[in-house]
């Protein structure tokens, strides 16, 4: 138990160590201070400065991932309705833990070596499972028969991704989310329209 608060400890004194000053500023001397451990507790739980943060990243990300599993206001909604109000959940998410979510933008764009490639497959994977959970639903008969299940689900994340790109550029205004949700739904729609089948397009 006292192993498990120490490290507690230190993954929150972390979070206001990469927060406040990115990972390649982040000390991990201000974080053993922060945290009242030894510096070499932190070693000693975490093994590295890159470590630390990719222990992070996974606790943040989880943290967010569970309260999500929450939000169900949309369940019963149209499947592009739904997923551009779980885009616009992220985002107020994002507004609310704005320390956490400076730790998930640095770990998506620009992850520490070492952890990279870990913080990389778990983002892709979530990324995927994501689009599936969300339009494994579609009615494929109706897309271009050159089109695999695969190529519709990997311009489908691309669509969306740039939707929450759109989002977190407007500075996480939930006005402005609220105010173009109609277009959110539309481009969406227009995306999947790009690839359905053409009128005397054979089945």
């Amino acid at each position: 138990m006292k192993k498990e608060l120490t490290a507690e400890k230190i993954l929150d004194a972390a979070l206001t160590e990469f927060a406040e000053r990115g990972f390649r500023a982040a000390s991990t001397n201000r974080i053993a201070a922060l945290a009242d451990v030894a510096k070499g507790s932190v070693f000693q739980r975490f093994g590295s400065k890159a470590l630390l943060f990719g222990a992070l990243f996974t606790r943040e990300l989880d943290r967010m991932l569970e309260e999500l599993d929450n939000f169900d206001a949309t369940v019963d909604a149209p499947v592009f309705e739904r997923i551009v109000d779980v885009l616009a959940w992220k985002a107020r998410y994002a507004a609310g833990h704005p320390e956490a979510t400076k730790i998930l933008l640095e770990a998506f764009s620009a992850p520490p070596a070492g952890v990279g490639e870990t913080i990389a497959t778990r983002v892709r994977d979530l990324s995927q499972m994501s689009i599936r959970r969300f339009f494994g639903e579609l009615d494929w008969s109706r897309f271009r028969p050159e089109l695999t299940k695969e190529d519709v689900y990997r311009i489908l994340e691309t669509a969306a991704n740039g939707l929450q790109a759109t989002y977190v550029r407007a500075g996480i205004d939930v006005r402005y989310m609220e105010s173009i949700r109609n277009d959110s739904v539309a481009f969406m729609k227009t995306v999947v329209r790009g690839m359905e089948k053409q009128d005397g397009q054979g089945v």
